[in-house]
């Protein structure tokens, strides 16, 4: 029997899109990267990987020649630092072809912007204070304006799991607070997000544009700090005036919200696997993680 080609792009073959591509059927996915040497690794996984110029419409057309068939992007590429940070976007829009018929967007609660601990839904307004957050708003905008097909954000707090996370940072005495903070942190680990895509790609009906994807349990960054120190037998972490933290731009330093997650619990009757930071602290430490 011959095997279906593959009907989905994974845009960016990073930390999150190996882990979902690994859930997924085999062969049913294609993963973007942009050097050889990723792609060597992946395929020695038994991935289809492509080399692509994320920010040249050529190059990606050449990907869409090839693989006629996909109908599903996931776009989960990080915008530039530099230059115009809807590049890629653009690129893209210019040479997806009609038969795509839905579009996730990996963006960031950073969008929101919020510095006073109030909760943020998927109604609120976004005020990003980062020049990433900035920059993720524009590409949703420009998504949401231009594209010929429906499009999904999911805005992502801050990921974790294997090879990633607050206890690895700790572990190696580079995490750092302020000298007087009192900021709400927001998580989600990597294996939720899989959960929650996978979900979402056998969706049958129209997704919302916007869905927060982030634990149950937004906390405290001192209570999840002093839980590692306890548990782990950590040394506490480096401490920077607030000021500072805003002239070296550590603007993470600065973000105070509390992400609600009910709207997309609501929408899949979801529930978490590591519905809060005491869940999941630990699996920081384990092997098997996939190099961005």
């Amino acid at each position: 029997m011959t095997a279906r080609p593959p009907n989905v792009l994974l845009l960016g073959a990073g930390y999150t899109l190996t882990k979902l591509a690994h859930a997924l059927p085999p062969n049913s996915v294609v993963l973007s990267v942009t050097s050889p040497e990723k792609q060597s690794q992946l395929l020695g996984l038994g991935y289809q990987v492509e080399v692509v110029e994320l920010n040249r419409s050529d190059s990606l057309s050449k990907l869409f020649q090839k693989y006629q068939s996909i109908d599903t992007v996931i776009d989960s590429v990080p915008p530039p630092r530099f230059g115009d940070v809807t590049a890629g976007a653009q690129a893209l829009l210019k040479v997806m072809p009609s038969t795509v018929s839905r579009l996730f967007y990996l963006s960031s609660t950073g969008v929101y912007g919020k510095t006073d601990g109030s909760w943020v839904t998927e109604e609120s307004g976004c005020t990003p204070i980062s020049p990433s957050g900035e920059a993720r708003l524009h590409v949703e905008e420009l998504y949401f304006s231009q594209a010929p097909c429906p499009v999904t954000s999911f805005r992502l707090s801050g990921i974790y799991g294997p090879g990633r996370g607050v206890g690895l940072r700790m572990r190696d005495g580079t995490y750092t607070l302020t000298d007087d903070d009192s900021r709400f942190t927001n998580r989600v680990h990597v294996d939720d997000i899989v959960g929650i895509l996978h979900q979402a790609l056998h969706w049958g009906e129209r997704l919302p544009s916007i869905l927060n994807v982030s634990d149950d349990a937004p906390a405290l960054a001192t209570e999840v700090v002093d839980y590692y120190i306890k548990r782990f037998d950590f040394s506490p972490p480096l401490r920077l005036e607030r000021s500072a933290a805003q002239e070296v731009g550590r603007h993470r330093l600065l973000l105070n919200q509390r992400v609600d997650n009910r709207f997309v619990k609501k929408i899949f009757s979801y529930e978490f696997t590591f519905p809060s930071y005491r869940a999941g602290a630990g699996s920081e430490f384990a092997e098997g993680a996939i190099s961005s």
